[in-house]
């Protein structure tokens, strides 16, 4: 059966619901990185701040959510970022979070969110979108690689 939903930009009310997919993510990105602190209480308040500036378009900020009957099951958060002028490109939409609900998956939210986002970085004249995902996490590799992002460069680390 598919899913329906519909896609929009984030709202004030939405500021709950928006904490708690971000907290999600958090939680499924902690259980890939070790890096990642479990996060309680006023820990999650940083999420909170994120979903306010997007809501609020603050500095280029901005959240666009998959709604399905009252319920946000998915969500993209997007920057637009001014860069050196040591590259071409001087300023770029950049997705910094892309959540889906796990009953949503599979079912083109993802896809409809990233179309979304390109229109919007398209109507502030940025030529591309970047993002990152963990090179351990293979379903989110595979998902920006089916909606056309290639791989542009490596971030490595060392422990010391």
């Amino acid at each position: 059966m598919e899913k329906e939903f519909l896609i929009r930009r984030a709202e004030p009310e939405d500021v709950g619901e928006l904490t708690g997919l971000f907290l999600e993510l958090h939680a499924a990105m902690a259980k890939l990185n070790p890096e990642f602190n479990e996060l309680s209480g006023e820990g999650t308040d940083c999420f909170r701040e994120q979903a306010l500036r997007g809501i609020d378009d603050r500095g280029g900020d901005f959240i666009l959510v998959a709604d399905a009957g009252g319920k946000i099951v998915g969500l993209v958060s997007c920057e637009t970022k001014e860069r050196l002028n040591a590259f071409k490109i001087k300023r770029i939409g950049y997705i910094t979070d892309l959540f889906v609900a796990p009953e949503f998956r599979k079912t083109g939210v993802a896809k409809a969110l990233v179309a979304e986002a390109e229109k919007e970085f398209g109507k502030r004249k940025l030529g591309h979108a970047f993002l990152k995902a963990l090179s351990n996490n293979p379903d989110a590799l595979k998902t920006y690689q089916s909606l056309g992002f290639e791989e542009y460069k490596k971030e490595m680390k060392k422990k010391l």
